[in-house]
């Protein structure tokens, strides 16, 4: 992406994010914090369309929460973000409102109505609805970072509860979720995948290899941090929510055999 020209007027980008701090403090809604304060300390117009928190007696709201961010919140149908639990009709919910959720998408054009946007980005968007934002705004450039498996699984994180494994034999359900999901990305300008590994499944499913970029996470820099030597003892820092499907008991394996091999 490029820095703004300073002899053109100053370009606008609308983030689509399912939380935003204050609230939601997650790997991918971090990011998407971020990547808006970045863009607006090089000169952007910034402005962010999210949910609002699930406290009771949160309403819609459109407020600058962050200097110089323009903050668009709105009602997140998506159960599971109301009440952090998921019963069986939850689940049938959940799946319906990623693929479409009318509440958001009436708010989301009128958040780009308002805020006029020369550039939408997405994050991660389950209680937006991947739908809603590939039908939006057709003139407007629209690119999406996945951070999961949301493309492919409702529940964004490709693993099987009843298996304990990832999922690889998709139900059919999940099958028609995907492939309604690649007939809809067909109107999104890129892709960005955030590893190898999503980039290759972002193929698998159908989307087209030179729509895809391969852009990492970026972290704070740390030039100016004290380097330790090496050392013998070698032991790594887990940072993140303690779940199946993040691979801790795979990462708690593969360092028992490292230890076991003296690497």
């Amino acid at each position: 992406m490029n820095h703004p020209d300073p002899s053109h007027q100053t370009q606008r980008i609308l983030i689509l994010t399912d939380g935003f701090p204050p609230h939601d403090r997650g790997g991918a809604e971090r990011i998407a914090y971020y990547h808006a304060c970045a863009l607006r300390d090089l000169g952007w117009d910034v402005g962010v369309f999210t949910s609002y928190p699930s406290e009771p007696g949160a309403r819609p709201s459109v407020e600058e929460e962050e200097p110089g961010i323009r903050v668009y919140r709105s009602f997140p149908l998506n159960p599971i973000a109301r009440n952090g639990n998921a019963s069986l009709l939850d689940s049938i919910t959940l799946l319906g409102s990623t693929l479409q959720n009318p509440f958001m998408r009436g708010a989301l054009e009128q958040a780009i109505e308002d805020f006029s946007p020369d550039l939408i980005h997405a994050h991660q968007i389950a209680r937006i609805s991947l739908s809603t934002f590939a039908d939006v705004a057709p003139d407007l450039k629209r690119l999406i970072t996945f951070h999961g498996y949301q493309f492919e699984c409702p529940k964004g994180g490709l693993y099987r509860k009843q298996k304990a494994a990832i999922c690889e034999d998709k139900p059919l359900v999940c099958r028609a979720f995907r492939d309604q999901i690649t007939r809809k990305f067909k109107r999104v300008d890129r892709i960005l995948a955030i590893s190898r590994f999503i980039e290759g499944r972002l193929t698998d499913a159908g989307h087209p290899p030179e729509k895809i970029s391969y852009v990492p996470n970026g972290v704070p820099n740390l030039e100016s941090r004290p380097q330790s030597g090496a050392s013998a003892n070698q032991s790594f820092l887990y940072v993140g929510r303690i779940a199946a499907n993040k691979g801790l008991l795979e990462l708690i394996e593969a360092y028992r055999r490292l230890d076991a091999e003296g690497a």
